[in-house]
């Protein structure tokens, strides 16, 4: 599919092509891109990537509790003040399928692949990027309400189901006085789902839920501890791979953008200043063959790393 970096008009409830590859606000990235895009789109992606796994690492320097209500609004209003709005429609839950939701999705998806590129070159550099992404992932999928946790499943075949009503009578006490944050009146309306407590380690860990016969009994709103591993376990192995394969990428404009990502600015001043009565300094700078400029098309096949 050809894809240009033009801006669409955005309209409700639009048949898009993508809409079956885009349909949820939370990704595996499982799929590997096999998008045409062009330079310059290839670094806006990148930069705001970048840009956004920044203000998710600074809201907890910021002193704010992570995944609380105080650090999720920081990240918000971040995400708005550097420009970065369409961000936040991947934190509401809604899973919308306009125009809008989809290009959303598909930057997200792209940007991610793109940052893999620049983020496998070392130890240091996979350590820093798993863990924005791991807290990016959560913090999406925490925004879930509970058709849009099944739909996830669904979507990524992931096969969990709830324990029946009467397998939930039988430990009805040991559930209550072992899960945080279950109460009489809540379990009832709280689906449990049993699953080998080597999956939930970190819940077993911090004695958060009820273990019996080697099964842990955890409430659906801890159902993301599970998945998150999964998706830890599947980057941590992606970037060793690409690493491994960075070498055949031999493109000296991408090699040079991807080199240097990691120490580019990101600030405000990136973007281009209205207020032309004002003369601020330039804040990084790029090669003479700027890719910013550059009207070529990228071909680009991440599983591979073939860019022509």
């Amino acid at each position: 599919m050809d894809t240009t970096a033009r801006r669409r008009r955005i309209h409700k409830n639009l048949a898009h092509p993508d809409q079956v590859f885009y349909n949820h606000d939370v990704n595996m990235y499982t799929e590997s891109p096999q998008n045409t895009i062009t330079l310059a789109e290839f670094e806006e992606l990148s930069l705001e990537r970048l840009q956004l796994l920044r203000i998710i690492e600074q809201a907890s320097l910021k002193g704010h509790k992570q995944f609380s209500d105080e650090w999720k609004q920081t990240i918000k209003d971040d995400l708005l003040k550097n420009g970065l709005k369409k961000y936040t429609r991947l934190l509401g839950g809604y899973n919308g399928q306009t125009e809008a939701d989809i290009q959303v999705r598909r930057a997200d998806h792209l940007s991610h692949y793109i940052l893999r590129l620049a983020y496998c070159r070392s130890e240091d550099l996979r350590r820093w990027f798993i863990s924005r992404e791991m807290e990016w992932f959560k913090l999406k999928f925490l925004a879930q309400n509970t058709q849009g946790v099944l739909k996830f499943l669904e979507i990524n075949d992931m096969h969990y189901k709830p324990i029946s009503n009467e397998e939930k009578e039988d430990v009805r006490c040991e559930l209550i006085v072992c899960t945080r944050g279950i109460t009489e009146v809540s379990l009832d309306s709280t689906d449990f789902y049993k699953l080998p407590f080597a999956e939930v380690v970190p819940l077993v860990k911090n004695r958060r839920v009820f273990l019996h016969l080697g099964y842990a009994y955890i409430p659906m709103s801890d159902l993301v501890v599970c998945v998150q591993s999964q998706f830890r376990a599947k980057l941590s192995e992606a970037l060793n791979l690409y690493n491994h394969r960075l070498p055949s990428l031999d493109d000296d404009r991408l090699n040079t953008l991807l080199g240097n990502l990691h120490s580019s600015y990101t600030g405000k001043d990136y973007a281009v200043q209205t207020d032309k009565e004002k003369i601020n300094p330039p804040v990084w700078t790029r090669t003479p063959n700027s890719t910013t400029r550059c009207a070529c098309a990228l071909r680009t096949r991440f599983c591979g790393l073939r860019i022509s």
